[in-house]
Parts: C-alpha cells; sequence; structure tokens
C-alpha cells in the first residue's frame, strides 16, 4: 500500500512539475546565468564548486578566495558566492540550470565547459599555484523547510533501514518533496519514517537503531585466501521493517537487477532490496563498544 501511495504522490509531484516555466531563469544567458538571488529559482540549479573551507578560520578564507574570483578577468563577479553549510564554507560561480533528454542524459544552460576551464586555470599572481585546481560542477545546497524531527541528520543512533531513493529526471524534478512526501504517508502509517537530501539523491529511511542492530563477521574465501566482512541485521524492529519493506525504491518505483545469459536471455530479475546505512551523525563511540 505504501509504494502505490507513494508512486501516485510521485505522478502528482511531476505533474505539477511540468506546469512550470520550461527554462527557469537565466536559460539562455552566458557567464553563468542568472546571478543570485535574481527572481524564482528552479528546483535544482548547480554552480561551480570553486572551493571548500574548513576549520574555525574557514569563512574568512572563504570570503578571500572569493574577492580574489570576483577580481578574475573573464568571470562576472555578481556570479560569485560564499554558502556556509554546518561544516565547511564553500565558494560558488555561477548558476546553471539542468534539463534532461529523453534518455536520462543531463545538460546546462547555459553551458559551464568555459567556465569551469577558466577557473580551473587561474594561478596566484607571481605563483605557479592554482587555488581552485579541485573545483567541479556540483548541485548548489538547497535549504530544506521540512519537519527537522523527520530529517536523518537529526535522529540518534548508528544505523537506519534505506527504503527509496529519489533523483530528478526529465519527468520527476521535486526529488526533495518527492522524499519528503514519501516520509509524511509513512509517518500517517506509524511508522519512523526520514528524511535525508544529499547532493543529488534525496532518499528515505525507517527507524534509528543502535550499532549492535547490525552484526558483522569476518570470514575468509578458501579458494582465494581473501578475508571478507559480511554485516547481518540482527536487530528484530529492524528486521521487521525490512519484512515489511524489502525493496529500495526509486522514484516510487521497483527497480530489478538483471543478469543475461551469453545469449543475452534474461536469467534472473533481482528487485534492489532496502539496506542498512549509517546515520549522518552517527554516535560513533558506540562502535568501539563491546557487543
Amino acid at each position: 500500500m505504501s509504494s502505490l501511495r507513494l508512486i501516485a504522490a510521485c505522478g502528482l509531484l511531476a505533474i505539477l512539475a511540468s506546469t512550470g516555466c520550461a527554462d527557469g531563469p537565466g536559460g539562455g544567458m552566458g557567464g553563468g546565468g542568472a546571478p543570485p538571488g535574481g527572481g524564482t529559482q528552479p528546483q535544482e540549479t548547480w554552480a561551480i564548486r570553486c572551493r571548500v573551507e574548513r576549520g574555525p578560520d574557514r569563512m574568512q578564507f572563504a570570503k578571500s578566495y572569493a574577492e580574489a574570483l570576483k577580481r578574475a578577468e573573464g568571470l562576472r563577479p555578481d556570479l560569485v558566492q560564499v554558502l556556509h553549510v554546518s561544516d565547511a564554507s564553500l565558494v560558488y560561480y555561477g548558476r546553471y540550470s539542468v534539463r534532461y533528454d529523453a534518455n536520462g542524459l543531463r545538460s546546462f544552460r547555459p553551458d559551464h565547459s568555459a567556465d569551469l576551464e577558466r577557473i580551473l586555470r587561474l594561478t596566484f599572481a607571481n605563483a605557479d599555484v592554482r587555488p581552485f585546481a579541485r573545483a567541479i560542477l556540483a548541485p548548489l545546497p538547497t535549504v530544506r523547510t521540512g519537519n527537522a524531527e523527520w530529517n536523518l541528520e537529526n535522529a540518534k543512533g548508528y544505523w537506519s533501514l534505506q527504503v527509496g531513493a529519489f533523483y530528478n529526471t526529465r519527468d520527476m524534478t521535486e526529488r526533495w518533496q518527492a522524499a519528503e512526501e514519501y516520509c509524511r504517508v509513512l509517518r500517517e502509517e506509524g511508522v519512523p519514517a526520514y528524511f535525508h537530501h544529499g547532493e543529488t539523491v534525496s532518499s528515505v529511511c525507517i527507524g534509528a537503531f543502535p550499532y549492535r542492530a547490525i552484526a558483522e563477521s569476518a570470514s575468509e574465501n578458501p579458494l582465494t585466501g581473501r578475508r571478507g566482512v559480511s554485516a547481518k541485521i540482527v536487530d528484530p524492529k529492524m528486521l521487521d521493517y525490512q519484512r515489511r519493506f524489502p525493496h529500495n525504491l526509486e522514484n516510487g518505483h521497483i527497480v530489478y537487477n538483471i543478469t543475461r545469459d551469453a545469449r543475452g536471455d534474461v536469467k534472473q530479475r533481482i528487485p534492489n532490496a532496502s539496506f542498512p546505512v549509517m546515520l549522518p551523525n552517527a554516535e560513533r563511540p558506540a562502535r568501539t563498544a563491546p557487543r
């Protein structure tokens, strides 16, 4: 029942998304698109992540690098921005709207290639040092307004059970809302669901379990002699949830891992199963505690 309601919710979100502006702000503009803060923002906007600073002086360093970017030839100062997240300060340039074709391949408007190449090649004056040599195109952090109690980052424990993943495609551009809606559906059914928004994927998980919910055992392959570690769910409540929610749904659908024989005929269709994940702020001291 939950997966059927999820599919219906995702379908509604896709319909709502399709009624919006096709290009969004900055489409077709050169130099990285619209300036930050200008007009309504598309659901998924990317920028060139030029620098990531951590540590006690991260804000000051990030500001200095941002000022250097603003003075760089060929770049627009109004497209440089610094964003602060929980443990880092990030310097971004540009604003590029993502598009998906019929095959699910991504492209960006305007094209980011020239901007990225220019930033990668920037050097300090009188020094052969490239401060932005690790610049990449990445989604801008998105501030969500979902229920904080349902945010996996606020869950206490070590493990959770992932039962759903959402990512934007040509026909589904509301991954944040879809994940939070599925979380709400599960919560209404009495299931302790959580959402988590990553850079490109939003996930839905169930429960917050202690470190001992998973038993790890080491074994040796008798043929190769290599040692491996296997993990097994032993917590009764977690096992119960995995029986009730056996699949890791993708955008509301069961996805199969297909194997074929030498002739190309399908041998197996194995659905992707739900699986344990470590909480973003896992209580790490529990890992060293005796079982």
